[in-house]
């Protein structure tokens, strides 16, 4: 058997390591792209209580500057921002249900835009009337209200993970510019 120059054997190691780097950097993503996937109903909460703590932390600093200690301003902050979130959220209440008693009406508007369709389709041989009355029939007030619902729910325990998210990340913030730098390698001791 003959022997391969060193150069050769330094090079063919040197590629091999650079593919298995690259292929454990590769599982690492599929892996880390899986787990935000799967685990989305808490890493949704926690960005977004994450970025909350970036807009809220200026007014709880400036509190914190006029004397107010710092856990009272942030359950100020945090209450008159869940005022204003809470205000918001009856705006658009009142909207779904003037819409809801509306309903009616609007169930009226459609079986007429149907009947509409219905005498356009004479005139057109590819519109297949059976079709369009498949198609509607998937719709159902059940499923909207069912859905509705269900987004609501998601939506309120999207709120709590956050609201709790953001009461542990706010009154940790002024000091995780520091912590960051101890952690990056370049500044540990």
């Amino acid at each position: 058997m003959r022997k391969m120059p060193m150069t050769q054997r330094t090079c063919k190691s040197s590629i091999a390591n650079h593919a298995m780097r690259l292929f454990v950097r590769l599982a690492i993503a599929i892996i880390l792209g899986w787990l935000l996937v799967r685990f989305n109903f808490i890493f949704r909460p926690m960005f977004l209580a994450l970025f909350a703590t970036f807009l809220l932390n200026p007014p709880v600093e400036w509190l914190h500057r006029r004397k107010v200690p710092r856990p009272i301003g942030i359950a100020v902050v945090v209450a008159l921002t869940g005022v204003i979130l809470w205000l918001g959220g009856k705006y658009i209440s009142a909207s779904f249900v003037s819409f809801s008693e509306g309903f009616p009406q609007y169930e009226e508007r459609i079986s007429d835009l149907v009947g509409q369709a219905r005498s356009i389709t004479d005139h057109f041989s590819f519109i297949n009337i059976d079709q369009i009355k498949d198609a509607l029939r998937g719709v159902s007030l059940a499923g909207l209200v069912g859905n509705t619902l269900n987004s609501f729910l998601t939506a309120l325990s999207y709120i709590v993970f956050t609201l709790l998210f953001l009461l542990y990340f706010l009154p940790a913030f002024p000091q995780l510019p520091e912590k960051i730098r101890r952690a990056s390698p370049d500044e540990r001791e």
